[in-house]
């Protein structure tokens, strides 16, 4: 159970890399973690790239060194009057390789569009990019880029195996926040993409310190949920607060490459 507190807390020490204000959240368990407005992150500029006629693997921006980008919004548009057929969706370049972020499209109307705006956090080298299977496509995005520094990032799975995934743990002295693709929504969300070429079953779990993942902490069904390929997994759920040694588990029927996971986290101090 989820408990909230109407009382207002912040940070005293004025360099910390977050400035933030914050509602107390607390668990049946006394756990507590802040649901965040960011006023500023240290560093912090917005940043935006666009692509025209190209297809292909187009990247829109790599992070540079010592810096995070916080991807907020990414937009296809097609301004003709008649629908572009070609395969499209935006991805990021990660540990070697492209990861596709979202379903892929088929085809995008006249004047219609495609968007993603679930957000993901990418780290120093990492781009941002789109997979366009056809011209005509005017592509952008904007982001939040801010030092490295800050505590708020995007844990990953590349490549994980069937069975019990651990995406994320807690570390020690520090509550962490859940957020979604908006620093001001309310929502908090895991996602995953299904691009294997076939059906899987996942299950997902945030399981409380020294748990063990199963049908008391899952955040799913318990008997696991059907994802079709070419398919975006988002468990979208209340913006939630983890402390200490808690830990996010997906859950997967499947080895098989093409599935990545993440989720974006804000740590801090308990």
């Amino acid at each position: 159970m989820i408990i909230w507190h109407d009382c207002i807390s912040k940070y005293s020490n004025m360099e910390s890399p977050i400035n933030i204000s914050s509602l107390v959240v607390s668990t049946s368990g006394g756990s507590q973690a802040p649901l965040t407005v960011f006023l500023g992150l240290t560093g912090g500029k917005t940043v935006g790239g666009n692509a025209g006629a190209s297809t292909g693997n187009v990247d829109l921006y790599t992070v540079p060194a010592c810096k995070r980008l916080f991807v907020t919004y990414a937009l296809a548009y097609n301004s003709t009057a008649s629908t572009i057929t070609g395969t499209f969706y935006f991805q990021a370049y990660i540990s070697g390789a492209y990861r596709q972020l979202q379903a892929s499209v088929a085809s995008i109307a006249a004047n219609g569009a495609a968007s993603f705006t679930l957000g993901i956090v990418l780290e120093a080298g990492e781009k941002f990019s789109a997979s366009i299977g056809t011209t005509g496509l005017s592509v952008n995005f904007r982001g939040i880029l801010f030092d490295n520094s800050v505590p708020f990032y995007s844990p990953r799975l590349t490549a994980p195996s069937s069975g019990n995934n651990t995406l994320y743990t807690c570390p020690t002295s520090t509550n962490a926040l859940v957020v979604g693709g908006s620093l001001f929504a309310a929502g908090g969300q895991i996602q995953a993409v299904n691009a294997t070429g076939s059906s899987l079953t996942y299950k997902l779990y945030v399981v409380p310190n020294g748990g063990v993942a199963g049908g008391a902490n899952a955040v799913t069904p318990t008997a696991g949920t059907s994802a079709i390929t070419n398919s975006l997994i988002n468990f979208n759920a209340f913006q939630f607060g983890i402390a200490t040694g808690d830990f996010i588990v997906y859950n997967t029927s499947v080895s098989t490459s093409g599935q990545f996971v993440w989720v974006n986290v804000m740590e801090t101090p308990n």
